[in-house]
């Protein structure tokens, strides 16, 4: 009658973590990742602690900002009974997509007021001219001196990363005369008068074109910011043409009336 023994107990089944996140396999770098665990407590309802790790490193906050070329992240969820199964991870890789090389053609300088499009830069694709944190189609030199151009790279709806580059905006052209007048002695043997072409609102260094026209017959006689002008005895018409690069937006020809009168 005793050849049958039972014996009860309770079995604890503790159901392993099952960790899950969304990580998409690409991102631009720039990008902001945010980082969440799709679950939070086991099939048992019991809480589950996460941690985050990014390149091997213990990661605390709930997001990060793409930089490097490629990412490891894992996820470690432990529902802290201290059992062999309370713990598990999954790993996943971010691969970063970075912005092609950027090349900007910008003038030399703008005159005050004019504007820069878009598409006088020839911009790469992907890259938008930047105005107030905004992709825009055109800049304009609204103070004079050295202004900032800023390109932005934006391969889908943000602008990832920014570059600066310089323009010089200058003021319209002008000459501090605005009609030149001499009055030489005529020589027969030696017809030709020293002339000097008035002084401009530009820098020394600045890049101008000189050229000296006779009124009469629409040809130019000398080239340079001074020179030697071949005149007749009585009053002689002549025109100064004063041209800046074409490089510069907006830039205009300047043109000074010159009278020389040989007595």
């Amino acid at each position: 009658q005793n050849s049958e023994v039972r014996k009860t107990g309770t079995l604890y089944l503790n159901p392993t973590p099952e960790p899950a996140f969304y990580l998409p396999q690409t991102a631009y770098k720039g990008e902001v990742i945010r980082l969440s665990a799709d679950n939070e407590r086991n099939r048992a309802g019991k809480p589950l602690a996460s941690k985050w790790y990014i390149n091997g490193r213990e990661w605390n906050a709930s997001e990060f900002t793409v930089q490097n070329s490629r990412y490891d992240v894992v996820l470690v969820q432990d529902d802290e009974s201290g059992l062999p199964n309370s713990s598990a991870s999954l790993r996943k890789t971010l691969n970063v997509i970075t912005p092609p090389p950027l090349s900007v053609e910008l003038p030399d300088a703008v005159i005050l007021g004019q504007r820069l499009h878009v598409s006088d830069m020839k911009l790469p694709a992907e890259y938008v001219l930047v105005q107030s944190n905004s992709a825009s189609t055109d800049w304009v030199g609204d103070a004079t001196g050295t202004r900032p151009v800023v390109i932005g790279w934006k391969p889908q709806r943000d602008i990832l990363e920014t570059h600066t580059f310089e323009v010089e905006v200058l003021e319209r052209l002008r000459a501090r005369q605005e009609r030149l007048q001499y009055r030489s002695t005529f020589n027969p043997v030696n017809n030709r008068v020293f002339v000097q072409a008035p002084e401009v609102n530009r820098p020394e260094d600045h890049v101008l074109t000189y050229e000296w026209i006779s009124a009469s017959s629409g040809e130019v006689v000398a080239i340079g910011s001074s020179a030697h002008l071949p005149v007749s005895e009585g009053w002689n018409e002549f025109e100064l043409v004063i041209t800046e690069a074409a490089s510069i937006i907006g830039s205009r020809v300047l043109r000074v009336p010159v009278s020389v009168q040989a007595e």
